[in-house]
């Protein structure tokens, strides 16, 4: 069974980033196994959700690819990391004008 955990994807994503970047592998672990178990609250709002979603998937992605330290295709997912590291900017809805 999956511990319910709920979390900000673009600090987690942070957190991921910042030991891979250090190369700390028991951070990385660490921080791959908590994105690994995430989970939203469908409730909340759905751009989280799909960030969320994303960032599970790449976790778990790199954490059962991973040979001594080496993520095949590691920059395919440092590149959506990064993306997802950025805080999400909400904009006002404008009316359309034809």
């Amino acid at each position: 069974m999956m511990k319910r955990m709920f979390a900000h994807s673009a600090s987690c994503a942070g957190a991921i980033l910042k030991a891979w970047q250090t190369s700390d592998l028991k951070q990385l672990e660490q921080e791959l196994a908590t994105a690994s178990a995430l989970e939203c609250d469908l409730a909340g709002n759905a751009g989280e959700c799909e960030r969320l979603e994303l960032l599970r998937g790449i976790a778990t992605a790199m954490r059962n690819t991973a040979i001594n330290g080496q993520v095949p295709q590691a920059g395919v997912y440092i590149s959506v990391l990064q993306h997802l590291a950025q805080p999400v900017v909400r904009l006002r809805p404008r009316a359309c004008s034809l």
